[in-house]
């Protein structure tokens, strides 16, 4: 147990070194989106990134900056565009077309981050239901378990 709880601490330390890097650059490069003055361009959790920018064009800057030699390349961080999706909120879906090292990405109507649904619309929306149903089930399950 010990190793494992050590392992997962060691894994943690050094993606934020790799990632800690790579969001202070986004963040100077002033192409994502500020909410007053606190920028939320980038958002992390372990080995996922969401990219969040105001324009395509401050968005592919965000992109670039993940791949150009002085930080993916030199790292050696492989960022999959297969698994990338591009969503828009308050708007209809831009005509532009970004990509990755020459990978397009494809315009989504709902993505999925770290088990929630992104919707796009004219409002940020985030779909509960595939949650509620999954939850429901387990409860279900669980209670059928105990009561025999």
């Amino acid at each position: 147990m010990w190793r494992t709880t050590r392992w997962n601490f060691i894994t943690y330390a050094v993606q934020y070194m790799y990632m800690d890097d790579l969001i202070e650059e986004i963040r100077s490069s002033c192409y994502g989106t500020h909410l007053c003055n606190l920028f939320i361009g980038s958002i992390l959790y372990a080995d996922d990134i969401c990219l969040i920018s105001h324009s395509c064009f401050g968005l592919q800057k965000m992109l670039d900056i993940c791949y150009r030699p002085n930080y993916g390349v030199t790292w050696d961080i492989l960022f999959n565009p297969v698994k990338g999706q591009l969503i828009t909120f308050g708007g209809s879906t831009p005509k532009a077309t970004l990509q990755l090292n020459n990978d397009t990405f494809a315009w989504s109507s709902k993505v999925k981050y770290l088990g929630l649904y992104l919707t796009n619309g004219a409002s940020f929306k985030i779909d509960l239901s595939t949650a509620k149903r999954k939850y429901f089930g387990c409860f279900i399950n669980i209670n059928n378990k105990v009561t025999g």
